[in-house]
């Protein structure tokens, strides 16, 4: 309507692609968010106030303290998660005396919708959210001493003898006279103080503190990438606002050459993202291979299979348990009386679309809920178990993160998901009723509080978040004893959870098996699973083998959220104890990990073949493995004189035997005659290397078991030939494959 628009989004990631979606239908419009520099914020900010853009997309950046002119409407894109965000966002249009604002939601999905109807609901009635107050919080401590010690340091500079500077004490009082401080103990306060001057950031001189040396190598006036400490413009120190809040993602183009795609909000990437999983982003379906936290970089290659936006439901605030109850009474009010949905919608469409939503799901759900139970919903053909609520993330978190670290006693394999109006368990191996009902009142607390500190994403995100206020020490227990502090203050509601879980244990719970999920659960497991950091990855690996015997190493990701290369480690030092053999197979979709020299050092490339894993644990599973690898048979005629190199190295020795082979009619025979009498007589397991004189592949195995060299040799010689012949490796550099 050619009207002046500010539109609220809750990401980066979502500002960028909706801003791309938009221009597609050349209109132009600005984007303003956090990761875009000063200079370029500066230009949409006055251009919108210019009216030479007529629209502007911003994240929170734009909610208050910029003018930016007079707004004529403001257009929220989904819903803002609390009714503070959405009074402040809708306040932005319209604000001068006598004016009135206008708020228009855009929702994509009915339980996005719902939520928003909840807020407004709530807004009429005039609900706002309790505010989160961080007491005590020691990385804004940290930042104010440094502050005090720039202080001093440019004044003595300037004013010599006339500048009296300001000593240790005294910015300990100053400190102690905020609100946020008041109960700051001095024991505290020089905790900070100590892990400044052990980072070098610090000094004291006669009990005045002053910059230390690493001061200026962390704050700069230009930008200074080193290897171990990472640099700040100069500006910069004088914000709270986190500057690391994206990741960068890459696709590799060519050897050891990467392309940029774009950002991924660090919030997203902490809380969900994983190897192995698809994404869709800028346009096309990318699946993660590699997560790297300290350089804030994901890399990716592309996928055929359906993507997920990684423009998450629930992006933004926490959702309130006042939010959600409210979104349950809605439900209730539609279900009873139809008619309540035109008068909350006040549109026709949207009346008839929450209908629809409404009228799929089942009623007994919605009266046991209002009566304050507890749905769960157990899907035995996903292994999933749901739990529906409306009690608001902070308390679904509390009591999931509880189950899960009662579960994880038995086994690693499980993952859950958290939205506001419940969560959701996969588990291969432990039920979560039955891990819910070991768990004591007493014990409750101590099994959030252990997740928190060692397995949350939200600890993991406001440590790389708050370490910079600190200068990046190479000591991080305060920063780690700070980022558990403020992370249970601002995603979980222990004492919350402990009412419901107490309701739980007398009987507000019901249970309820089906075939299918609900419409309630699907709303629900839509969400992406949470992270569970810190978990030991050699043992879910061992699990997960000895759980499935066998799969590809998608199927081993699914409960290691592991970097690649490290679960290949594992997995090779797991092959000394177990017998594992891993090939790539053609036939199956996936990918693997090939090794490229190039002129200084080897990286690592992704190729899209899978690499399939058996272990073998008896005669049984031996004879399967056998069968798996002689599928296909050699092409004698197409290999035919070709020079087969292959290495037996002994595994304790480390003593390598290598033999040359020709590709004749009776190369079989002479391969089973070398293997009978050089290993079978001597070992029961060898590392193995294969290479096909005059080509570029080298594959290399560890601990192959002796009854299966034959197999794995000729295995190897059919899958280079077919990589090449398929056209799917080309170029002149050497590929290196390591199994598993």
């Amino acid at each position: 309507n050619d009207k002046k628009s500010l539109i609220f989004v809750n990401s980066r990631y979502s500002s960028e692609r909706l801003k791309a979606e938009i221009e597609k239908r050349s209109i132009p419009i600005g984007v303003h968010h956090g990761s875009i520099g000063l200079e370029e914020r500066e230009f949409t900010e006055e251009a919108f106030k210019r009216g030479i853009l007529k629209a502007v997309i911003a994240t929170k950046t734009l909610e208050l303290g910029i003018d930016i002119g007079d707004v004529e409407q403001v257009i929220q894109y989904r819903s803002p998660g609390q009714v503070n965000a959405l009074i402040q966002r809708a306040g932005r249009s319209l604000h001068k005396p006598g004016e009135k604002s206008v708020c228009k939601i855009a929702s994509t999905d009915p339980e996005d919708f719902l939520e928003c109807l909840a807020l407004v609901k709530l807004f009429n009635e005039g609900f706002l959210e309790d505010p989160i107050v961080l007491e005590k919080p020691l990385d804004v401590l940290a930042k104010e001493i440094l502050g005090y010690a720039l202080y001093n340091y440019r004044g003595s500079k300037s004013y010599k003898e006339q500048f009296t500077p300001a000593a240790l004490e005294s910015v300990y009082q100053t400190v102690k006279k905020c609100f946020l401080f008041k109960e700051l103990s001095k024991e505290e306060f020089q905790e900070v103080v100590d892990n400044l001057i052990d980072s070098k950031l610090l000094i004291l001189e006669h009990e005045i503190p002053y910059p230390g040396p690493r001061f200026w190598n962390v704050w700069s006036f230009e930008e200074i990438e080193t290897t171990e400490w990472p640099s700040l413009r100069f500006n910069e120190f004088f914000s709270m606002i986190p500057k690391r809040e994206t990741f960068t993602v890459w696709v590799e183009h060519g050897f050891g050459k990467r392309r940029k795609l774009g950002e991924l909000d660090s919030s997203f990437v902490f809380r969900s993202l994983a190897t192995g999983m698809i994404v869709r982003f800028a346009g096309s379906n990318w699946k993660v291979v590699e997560i790297d936290e300290k350089g804030h970089n994901v890399f990716v290659v592309e996928a055929k299979e359906g993507g997920e936006v990684p423009s998450w439901r629930g992006e933004g605030p926490q959702r309130d348990e006042v939010v959600a109850r409210e979104m349950l009474s809605i439900l209730s009010s539609i279900v009873n009386r139809p008619q309540t949905a035109f008068e909350l919608t006040r549109n026709e469409k949207a009346a008839e679309n929450i209908l629809e939503y409404v009228n799929s799901m089942d009623r007994s759900y919605i009266d046991a809920l209002t009566q304050a139970k507890i749905v769960v919903e157990y899907v035995p053909p996903l292994k999933t178990w749901i739990f529906i609520t409306f009690l608001g993330e902070k308390i679904n978190r509390t009591l999931a993160s509880a189950i899960y670290e009662k579960i994880s006693e038995i086994s690693l394999l499980v993952k859950y998901v958290v939205s506001p109006i419940g969560f959701a368990f996969r588990s291969e191996i432990v039920n979560p009723l039955y891990a819910l009902s070991k768990v004591s009142i007493k014990e409750f607390g101590d099994l959030v509080r252990r997740h928190i500190a060692e397995r949350s994403p939200f600890t993991k995100l406001i440590k790389d978040q708050i370490k910079e206020h600190f200068g990046f020490p190479k000591n991080e227990v305060l920063i780690e004893k700070e980022a558990i502090k403020q992370a249970t203050k601002i995603y979980y509601d222990l004492e919350g959870g402990l009412k419901v879980f107490q309701r739980i244990k007398n009987g507000d719970l019901i249970e309820i098996r089906r075939e299918e999920i609900s419409q309630l659960g699907e709303s629900i497991i839509r969400y992406p699973f949470e992270r569970a950091w810190h978990v030991g990855l050699k043992s879910v690996i061992k699990e997960a083998l000895e759980r499935f015997h066998s799969g590809t190493l998608d199927d081993i990701f699914e409960y290691t959220w592991s970097n690649p290369l490290e679960a290949k480690r594992e997995l090779q030092e797991l092959s000394r104890d177990i017998d594992i053999i891993a090939f790539l197979d053609l036939t199956t979709k996936g990918w693997s990990i090939a090794k490229v020299p190039l002129e200084k050092e080897w990286v690592t490339i992704k190729v899209p073949v899978a690499t399939k894993f058996f272990v073998i644990r008896d005669e049984k599973d031996l004879e399967k493995v056998e069968n798996e690898l002689t599928r296909e048979k050699l092409p004698l005629a197409k290999l035919m004189n070709r020079e087969i190199e292959f290495t037996f190295v002994e595994i304790s020795k480390r003593i390598e035997e290598p033999y040359t082979l020709r590709i004749t009619n009776i190369f079989e025979i002479m391969l089973d005659k070398i293997v009978k009498a050089k290993v079978e007589r001597k070992y029961d397991k060898v590392d193995l290397k294969v290479h096909i004189k005059g080509t570029r592949i080298t594959m290399i195995h560890y601990g192959v078991p002796a009854a299966l060299l034959r197999q794995v040799i000729q295995k190897d010689i059919i899958t280079s030939y077919m990589l090449i012949e398929r056209g799917i490796i080309s170029g002149s550099r050497q590929l290196v494959f390591e199994f598993p």
